[in-house]
């Protein structure tokens, strides 16, 4: 014998339904991240090392702006 009314039921399974549902999205999304990092990382992975050290490494020199440096031993 069930002690469950109708209502409490179908409030229990839209529950579960919900659950399912959030639970597959997270799976999905996460599929996608991965997918995206896979993309990324394997098939593009040389050409975006070469862009980054193209923009990354970058070396500059420049005269520092200030006066004379003493030094208090001498």
């Amino acid at each position: 014998m069930s002690t469950r009314s109708s209502t409490e039921f179908r409030l229990e399974r839209r529950f579960h339904v919900r659950i399912y549902f959030f639970t597959a999205l997270i799976l999905f999304l996460a599929v996608v991240c991965v997918f995206q990092l896979g993309n990324l990382q394997v098939l593009h992975g040389a050409e975006n090392h070469v862009l980054s050290r193209k923009f990354v490494s970058k070396q500059e020199f420049k005269e520092a702006p200030r006066g004379f440096i003493y030094d208090r031993n001498m």
